[in-house]
């Protein structure tokens, strides 16, 4: 994580693999960017291959354009809103699981560019 959201350094057994995952999206960010959005357009879940689902069915999503979303916040939401596995799924397409009192899991990503070898970091640091 950044500076702010660094994750705890911890040592565990690997339990299990997942290919192409589902990210269940944390409440923090459903309050923050998501239900804006869905206030807005209530297509944007489709537009960001997500969907809402009742924690007690999950195998079948919700139709967003029957749902009232401005009365709810990221933390009374009585679904779970979760993007579709994939190659641009924010887990990426593998999510390895260590049994841990902190829910860290590790994880692949989209985002590939963001990640570079540290001997390339560190000669384009040291040398430029």
């Amino acid at each position: 994580g950044t500076e702010a959201t660094q994750t705890v350094i911890f040592n565990g057994l690997l339990s299990t693999i997942v290919f192409s995952p589902y990210w269940n999206v944390p409440s923090s960010i459903i309050q923050k960017e998501i239900l804006p959005a869905l206030r807005k357009n209530p297509g944007y879940l489709a537009s960001h291959r997500m969907e809402a689902v009742r924690p007690s069915d999950p195998s079948s999503p919700v139709d967003p354009k029957s749902v009232n979303w401005s009365k709810y916040t990221g933390y009374n939401l009585p679904y779970i809103i979760r993007q579709k596995p994939g190659p641009a799924n924010s887990l990426g397409l593998v999510k390895f699981l260590f049994p841990n009192s902190y829910s860290i899991y590790l994880h692949d990503s989209p985002a590939r560019h963001l990640f570079v070898n540290a001997s390339t970091w560190q000669y384009r640091h040291r040398y430029a």
